[in-house]
Order: structure tokens, then sequence, then C-alpha cells
């Protein structure tokens, strides 16, 4: 395939491979051309890599290294969905967001292991020399990926391609996970006003049909329903305009979450 030319320097296991679920996919993203292919491929790799069925089945991964990666995966999502949570809420103070405590500090290591895997891809992708990123490019890439742009034309399906859920919010909690624990802190906090300002794109998207209040699990994809439009990305981005500290960009973030779906806040469970 293609993508192997331009990820030559990734580990061998965050490769894709012939018999990957995916395969459809990188069929369709070889198609493409210039950054939207570029920043097509590295989505791709992104959620191949975290992808349950290919952590099994992938011909590289050592089998020791399977259970704990499935494991570690497992952990991380826990505890950041509890932080999505508790800034719904406005609860800044729970065990969860201190460092010190067992709830967070009981995940350093699975977060060292997705730091570690999203690092390679991220450095694969958008690295420039040893140490420095190319943070137009990840932006560029994030404000696609949130707007719908790179999104995976499939029949009878939605979701490809571009953010399938609220769990968007999920990129920007992880970085300030590892921010916390100060685990690859200089990558994660490089990356924040991207992955942050983004969620004000990702909400026009993929907001609910009907008035406000929402609840998490109503995001969704719709499809060409909705069509993005430039002022809504320097909206957006002015909410970061300026702020650079990582305090400063967590009060983004979680004022985010509490404008998208605030009080009514049900992470990953669905209303009866």
């Amino acid at each position: 395939m293609t993508n192997l030319a331009i990820t030559a320097d990734l580990p061998p296991d965050l490769r894709t491979y012939d018999e990957s679920p995916w395969a459809w996919r990188w069929k369709h993203v070889e198609g493409l051309r210039g950054q939207v292919a570029h920043h097509s491929r590295f989505f791709c790799s992104f959620e191949e890599a975290s992808d349950p069925r290919v952590i099994t089945a992938h011909p590289a991964i050592a089998d020791a290294d399977r259970s704990v990666r499935l494991a570690h995966l497992g952990q991380v999502s826990q505890v950041m969905l509890a932080r999505l949570a508790a800034r719904g809420k406005n609860q800044l103070s729970l065990p969860c967001f201190d460092p010190a405590s067992p709830e967070l500090a009981g995940v350093r290591g699975p977060v060292e292991t997705w730091s570690r895997i999203q690092a390679a891809l991220i450095r694969g992708y958008y690295g420039i020399g040893e140490r420095e990123l190319d943070l137009e490019g990840l932006e560029e890439a994030f404000l696609l990926f949130s707007s719908g742009e790179l999104r995976v034309p499939a029949a009878g399906r939605r979701g490809l391609g571009e953010p399938d859920s609220a769990y968007y919010f999920g990129f920007a909690e992880f970085a300030l996970m590892a921010c916390d624990l100060r685990i690859d802190a200089e990558l994660w906090r490089a990356q924040l006003p991207h992955l942050i300002w983004t969620q004000g794109v990702f909400v026009y998207m993929q907001r609910p049909v009907g008035a406000p209040p929402y609840r998490f699990h109503q995001y969704a994809p719709r499809g060409r329903e909705r069509v993005f439009r430039l002022h809504v990305a320097a909206d957006a981005r002015d909410k970061v305009r300026g702020k650079r500290g990582r305090e400063e960009l967590a009060g983004v973030h979680t004022r985010n979450c509490r404008e998208a779906f605030g009080d009514l806040q049900t992470v990953g469970v669905r209303d009866p």
C-alpha cells in the first residue's frame, strides 16, 4: 500500500497490513492527492492503531503486548470519560484531575503506553527533525477532520474519516491528562490549542437537531446535512487566541464541554 512509503519511520506494528479491516479505506485514501491525502492517511492510521481488531490480529504486535495494549486502552478511556463528565458539570476538584490521586496516578502506565503509540504516529506524519512538529499541518488536519472534509463516502454509513461522536473531545482530554502526569508533556502541550478550538467546528457540524441543551451521546455525524463555513473556524479559533498557558487552554476546554453537553452530561451512557 502506498501509505507505507509515507510512514516508513513508524514502528512496524503501527503500519497497516494487507488483512487489516481498514484495507478498503486505505484503498479509498490511495486515490486522494495532496494534503487531503496526507491528512486522511494520518487519521486512518490513527484509528487503525487503536482498533481492538487490529491490535488482536496484527502480526507485528507481539503476543505479550496485545493484552497490555488493550487493557491500557480501556483504562485510559475510562478515566478520560470520567474527566469529560466532570468538566461538563464543572466539577474540577474531583480526584481524576489530581495527579497524586489513585484515580489518575493509577493510569500513568496506560497513558505512557498510548502516548508512545500516538506520538509515533504524530511524529511519523508531522515530525520535523528529531523533536519539532509541523503544528500548522496538524492544525489543518484536525480542522479538516472535525469539519467532515476528510469524510469517506460510503453508502449507508456515516462517521468514516470524520468524528463519529462527542469522543472528539477526548483528543484534548488525553493531551491534558498527559500534561498533568508529565508524560511527553511538551509534545501534548504544543497541540492543545488546535485540539481545543476545533471542538467548536465539531459542535457546529455534529450538534443534534433541535434546541439545546444536548447530551453527550446525541452528537453524531450529519453527513452532508450541514455545510462547513469558514467563519465557524474563525470564531472557534478566537476562543484560544492569545491563550498559551495550560490552565488557560484547559479553561476553554471546560467551557466548551459545558456549552456542548453541560450538566446533562451522561458520557458513554444512553438515556433509557
